[in-house]
């Protein structure tokens, strides 16, 4: 009863707006008693923005109701909007989850008014309105399809943005003694190909975190989550001949996923509480010195890439509003930011002693504004040193991965 009224008074309240002009509404088509479940708090919010986005004119305003969340856009004129919407609805991968409806001059404007095509049901392939009618399948088979549906579309965005961040940061040049698509710098070891061979390697394995944190519950998700990050470390290994290019990078992006699919799962994106929620317990795992990351703990303090998620990221927060672009400016200078701000096992290792590492920390706070000239004269300092900067490398990572994924779906995770 709840949901007809709902469904009710959001037709009075269209029906009253579209005498003042055309409105859309757009409204997810989810089955079964609970309208608004995650799936359909996305799927509004989603195609809210892309409409947003394609009608800039309009005022979109969003609302709650007991037959789930809807959003509505007021135009001021008409044209042929109803195509428009039908043509979003075909075209979009998640087009067939939302209704968008038009309204104007008092009453709606429907699919079958233009002679297009019926839509067709999401598990058979029939049209829609038969299998509705016969009951042909049940809420529970259909929303598993609908969720389905959603992961595919989250996978290929989060891969292409995981590889773009991955790429990104490799190809900045010079880099403090990082490898760079010039120069192995502090690696000799190591080249831009090899680089580009364990990026290869370790997507599709790092996207079983993502999906972990998108079907499974917490605690299943992180015991899922760790095995797929070895499984990432293993494809390294064998892309690398042994070599490890990205297992820090693994570590940290890996929280980073789990955290996201949870948040998308739940459609709740405190992203950065979810990666301390998921870290909760990682400074417990101190407990001998078997890693120069244990022994930099029990004999400085020195948490590293352990502390740092622990704490849920919070050097990655201060780095992001620093992104307003991707320039290598901009880069050169959040990476310094991270040399000098987070706790770098790889840096101390390589330091030799604590207080050198805490000597190119504070020379890296000091670094300012961006000078190519600078940056090589720094980068051949580090070389000579052999110094590398692994750690605030996999930061400026995750960094860029968060900040891409902010702005594909326009939400906002650090306060």
């Amino acid at each position: 009863m709840m949901i007809l009224e709902a469904r009710e008074e959001r037709a009075q309240l269209l029906i009253a707006l579209s005498r003042k002009g055309p409105v859309i509404a757009g409204t997810a088509n989810i089955p079964g008693p609970d309208k608004n479940t995650a799936s359909a708090r996305f799927l509004a919010d989603h195609f809210g923005k892309l409409c947003a986005r394609r009608f800039p004119e309009g005022r979109i305003s969003r609302h709650e109701s007991a037959d789930g969340p809807f959003f509505v856009v007021e135009l001021g004129e008409g044209g042929r909007l109803k195509e428009e919407l039908a043509g979003i609805e075909d075209g979009h991968p998640l087009g067939r989850l939302i209704d968008l409806d038009l309204y104007e001059n008092g009453k709606g404007i429907s699919r079958r008014d233009l002679g297009l095509p019926a839509r067709t049901c999401l598990v058979c392939g029939r049209e829609a309105v038969l299998c509705v009618r016969s009951r042909a399948h049940d809420h529970q088979e259909v929303n598993a399809r609908i969720t389905e549906m959603i992961y595919s579309y989250l996978e290929a965005i989060v891969a292409e943005m995981l590889d773009w961040a991955i790429a990104t940061e490799a190809e900045l040049d010079p880099k403090f003694g990082l490898v760079t698509p010039s120069d192995s710098g502090s690696h000799p070891d190591m080249d831009y190909e090899l680089l580009m061979r364990a990026r290869k390697a370790i997507i599709a394995p790092m996207m079983r975190i993502f999906s972990a944190g998108y079907h499974l519950d917490d605690a299943e998700a992180l015991r899922a989550g760790r095995e797929a990050g070895i499984a990432a470390e293993e494809a390294m290994y064998a892309a690398t001949g042994g070599i490890n290019a990205y297992k820090g990078l693994i570590f940290v992006l890996g929280y980073v996923l789990l955290a996201l699919g949870s948040c998308f799962r739940e459609f709740s994106f405190d992203l950065f509480a979810r990666i301390k929620k998921f870290g909760a317990t990682l400074l417990d795992e101190f407990t001998d010195t078997a890693t120069f990351g244990k022994l930099a703990y029990r004999r400085y303090g020195i948490t590293g890439a352990r502390g740092e998620v622990n704490a849920g990221l919070p050097n990655v927060i201060k780095v992001l509003p620093m992104l307003k672009d991707y320039s290598a400016a901009t880069l050169t200078e959040a990476l310094a930011f991270l040399i000098a701000n987070c706790d770098d096992t790889v840096l101390l290792k390589r330091s030799g002693s604590l207080g050198a590492y805490r000597r190119y920390r504070r020379m890296f706070a000091g670094f300012g504004p961006y000078d190519p000239g600078k940056v090589l004269k720094w980068t051949e300092y580090c070389c000579q040193r052999n110094l590398s900067f692994g750690g605030s490398a996999d930061l400026l990572v995750s960094a860029l991965f968060i900040k891409k994924m902010e702005e594909k779906f326009e939400y906002h995770y650090e306060e």
